[in-house]
């Protein structure tokens, strides 16, 4: 994305579509979410579970051992104990209590007699993840509402969300495979919601690509008037007269952070695909996203003149005003940022580079982009 696309990118109709999918009524809240996955799971389980303890026994009767021993060569536990509590007990006067919510309890589990115990709840897990990715979407809809110009928002159309599942189409046990997985009508929903991420949505990536925090001062120098003008209307300029919001900072720093759900998981390679893997990080420590937002970048751009030494810079070095002057040059035209008066990688603030910023330029290389180090 150069600065001409990224005029582009940020243009009216682009800013109402971005908005108006946030808007649409299937980009559900964290509260629903949680609800509508916990109830869904437990009537999967069996139909009775949402209001009564239900045997043991018929669950593995209608499921297989889903709970039981859990194959000891897999590194991580199966996406239904992973992303949910189970609870359990025992019947008769000595009830047994069991939360099931880690290895060592499912060890535990073994001991329970298997014609004495019931499962009791089954809970999403606590601050999960997903729900973090959706509290940031609900943020990021705020924020531009509060944000953009009323001309802009007048203009927003409906959404292309696909509707999400009913209980009934999110969850299915394949019987007698000791698994579940989530249906069709659930991976559809999420790759709709997907299109609304960088790099996928050009609205929000160039957002992000936009958040440089370089003075508008500087910025007028390399910058149309035009450009500019459209970063006043959709809250691109904050009250330090800078190029950067917080708020869509925040918002769009936590949905880059977005591994998968369930049984769901990011692949870059290519970014656009979901892929069920293990391994949820295709190249080192980076969250995939955050790796499909620098790929993207790198293979549709040729190398930017000037770009090379900040590249080499990222996190080693103070700016002074005259720098960051000079680094206006090449800031619109590629994933960098100031943070703190140094230059780094988006999205991440000054404590997190170390680990990405070989890595990074490592990707750079690979496409064709110089680094000076």
């Amino acid at each position: 994305m150069t600065t001409h696309s990224l005029a582009d990118a940020l243009a009216d109709r682009q800013v109402q579509e971005l908005l108006g999918a946030l808007q649409s009524e299937h980009v559900v809240t964290p509260g629903a979410f949680e609800n509508d996955v916990e109830q869904a799971l437990k009537e999967t389980i069996s139909s009775r579970l949402t209001d009564e303890p239900v045997a043991y026994e018929t669950v593995l009767d209608e499921h297989g051992d889903l709970v039981g021993s859990t194959d000891r060569e897999r590194e991580t536990l199966p996406w239904w104990l992973l992303d949910f509590v189970w609870t359990v007990d025992t019947e008769g006067s000595d009830q047994m209590e069991l939360t099931l919510d880690d290895p060592a309890s499912l060890s535990r589990f073994e001991d329970y007699p298997e014609g004495e115990t019931r499962v009791v709840d089954i809970s999403l897990r606590d601050n999960h993840p997903f729900k973090e990715v959706l509290t940031a979407l609900q943020d990021l809809k705020q924020a531009l509402a509060d944000e953009v110009d009323p001309e802009i928002i007048d203009g927003a159309g409906n959404g292309t969300i696909r509707s999400f599942p009913e209980r009934d189409r999110l969850f299915d046990s394949p019987y007698g495979d000791n698994k579940l997985e989530t249906h069709r009508d659930f991976e559809n929903w999420l790759g709709d919601l997907l299109e609304l991420f960088p790099p996928e949505n050009d609205a929000s990536t160039g957002l992000l690509m936009a958040l440089t925090n370089v003075r508008r001062s500087h910025a007028e120098n390399v910058l149309p008037d035009q450009t500019l003008s459209q970063f006043d209307r959709i809250g691109l300029v904050d009250e330090d007269d800078r190029i950067f919001n917080q708020r869509y900072y925040e918002a769009l720093g936590t949905i880059l952070e977005f591994v998968g759900v369930f049984d769901q998981h990011i692949s870059v390679n290519p970014p656009e695909e979901l892929d069920v893997q293990t391994d949820q990080y295709d190249d080192g420590e980076m969250f995939p996203l955050q790796y499909a937002f620098h790929d993207a970048w790198a293979s549709a751009n040729q190398p930017v003149d000037g770009a090379d030494e900040w590249f080499g810079r990222v996190g080693n070095s103070t700016l002074e005003t005259e720098e960051e002057r000079r680094f206006a040059n090449v800031a619109f035209d590629t994933p960098l940022w100031i943070h703190s008066s140094s230059v780094l990688f988006q999205p991440w603030e000054k404590s997190y580079y170390v680990s990405n910023r070989d890595q990074l330029h490592t990707l750079l290389d690979k496409r064709n982009h110089p680094v000076d180090e």
